[in-house]
């Protein structure tokens, strides 16, 4: 067909930690046309919901996410697209790659990547069968960007067991990229836990003869800015912070607080203890892990994975 890129051929990559591939190297060899990397992707996580047969008028796949980019990597267990965007430009990028995240029933699926030219019509089918063990999983399709390739509206259409589980459009163009994409390189756990662990103080609550009402922890977010949960300083007459080199200091004052939404700012000499900075708006989207340094017991310290579910911050625990 003209306008096709040429050449590449199927490729598996066993990723450690929450995503693993699972997949028969004989099904690699019955796929027609190899034109394009796919990997199933598998994480750890487990999803509030039970498992088991939606109703026939109901989709059995929820898809979580899609991204593009041109690099990706394999980071702290977690497969990573390095610099997510929607715009390619011939010939300074050489491949694009889709990256779908789903939700859906344990089992065997039999997964389509469905590539579309700028004409709307289907120019590469890539199948592949693969056992998902958890009910979030997920995949990607690696498309090589040749001279052969015809600018315009591209996309990729993802098919889970004959449903269509998803679609992803990306524009491929002629020229050099006006700015440069910052990659991404996210945190791997153990680092993340040293951060957080830096910038966390313990906080007690206490009434007004000096006895504890309550206890939790906080971070800084900035220079002398410190935030933490409303339950936990709710009621209190003062409010008592250690540090994690062992300090102690009272609260000097209060910036903004919300009950609804628990949550209080306060004023707090944070001397040269660390800030996390503040996600950026846009910056996360459904699908992405997080991370909170749970502290159940007091001197304990523990790190929980979760993942954004919902545009409204709810998050289901990684298992």
């Amino acid at each position: 067909m003209s306008g096709l890129p040429s050449g590449s051929g199927h490729q598996i990559f066993h990723l450690p930690g929450f995503m693993k591939a699972q997949v028969g190297l004989a099904s690699l060899l019955l796929i027609v046309q190899p034109l394009c990397a796919f990997s199933a992707l598998q994480s750890q996580g487990n999803p509030s919901g039970q498992a088991g047969a939606a109703p026939v008028s109901e989709p059995k796949f929820r898809i979580l996410r899609s991204v593009s980019g041109s690099k990706s990597s394999r980071e702290g267990g977690n497969f990573v697209i390095q610099d997510p965007r929607t715009v390619f430009y011939l010939p300074e990028d050489h491949q694009v790659i889709v990256y779908f995240e789903w939700e859906g029933p344990p089992g065997l699926h039999h997964l389509e990547g469905m590539w579309k030219n700028p004409e709307g019509k289907v120019v590469v089918v890539s199948d592949f069968d693969y056992e998902a063990k958890q009910r979030r999983f997920a995949g990607y399709w690696t498309l090589p960007l040749t001279e052969g390739v015809t600018p315009g509206l591209w996309g990729l259409e993802a098919h889970v067991d004959g449903e269509v589980a998803g679609a992803h459009t990306f524009q491929i163009t002629t020229g050099t990229h006006p700015t440069p994409v910052p990659e991404r390189h996210p945190l791997g756990a153990s680092e993340i836990y040293r951060k957080a662990l830096a910038s966390t103080v313990s906080i007690e609550a206490l009434d007004s003869s000096g006895a504890r009402l309550n206890f939790g922890s906080g971070f800084f977010i900035g220079k002398d800015t410190l935030l933490t949960g409303f339950e936990i300083i709710d009621g209190a007459g003062s409010v008592r912070l250690t540090f994690p080199d062992g300090r102690r200091q009272t609260v000097e004052g209060i910036v903004s607080w919300s009950r609804l939404e628990d949550w209080v700012i306060l004023t707090v000499a944070s001397d040269d203890i660390p800030s996390l900075p503040l996600a950026g708006p846009n910056s996360w989207q459904v699908g992405d892990q997080c991370f909170s340094l749970d502290s159940e017991q007091e001197g304990n310290r523990t790190l929980v994975a979760t993942f954004r579910t919902s545009e409204i911050g709810s998050i289901s625990p990684l298992r």
